[in-house]
């Protein structure tokens, strides 16, 4: 067996991910809990899906600004846009599968503790999803509801 190896397994060396967990541990982990504290989010889990909308958002509205740039007819025929735009379908692509993993698992569980929050957070997610998730929910209970009242 190496020395080094007999060394790192009883723990008498520190190794790079050991500094980078304790790091992590100590400093980031409590920073991202305070975050969704003030976000009013159940985890601080929760803020990577702010990441992702977040750029769903940021890359639809880049998209759509870019058609008004006044060299789009001229950018629009090189090679170079041709790459950009097979890029970008597949960021959009791959965006719209985890908006939609993310719209699921908020519909079945409340991602922040205000239930108004959450209704305008449905909101948020209907735009990246293209499909009304409120109103969903909303059908959902009126259809309960009246099952009731038969």
């Amino acid at each position: 067996m190496n020395s080094a190896y007999r060394l790192a397994r009883q723990n008498k060396t520190k190794t790079m991910s050991t500094y980078l967990n304790k790091f992590y541990n100590q400093e980031v982990l409590p920073f991202l809990k305070n975050i969704a504290w003030a976000c009013n989010l159940k985890y601080h889990e929760d803020l990577r899906t702010f990441l992702i909308v977040g750029v769903v958002y940021a890359s639809e509205y880049w998209r759509w600004n870019l058609y008004d740039h006044p060299q789009y007819p001229e950018f629009s025929q090189s090679i170079w846009f041709r790459l950009f735009d097979i890029f970008w379908l597949m960021m959009t692509c791959t965006h719209a599968f985890y908006c939609a993993t993310i719209v699921h698992n908020c519909v079945h569980f409340a991602q922040f503790r205000n239930y108004h929050v959450n209704t305008v957070w449905h909101l948020v997610l209907g735009h990246t999803y293209g499909w009304p998730v409120y109103f969903e929910f909303l059908r959902r209970i009126f259809f309960f509801e009246v099952c009731i009242d038969f």
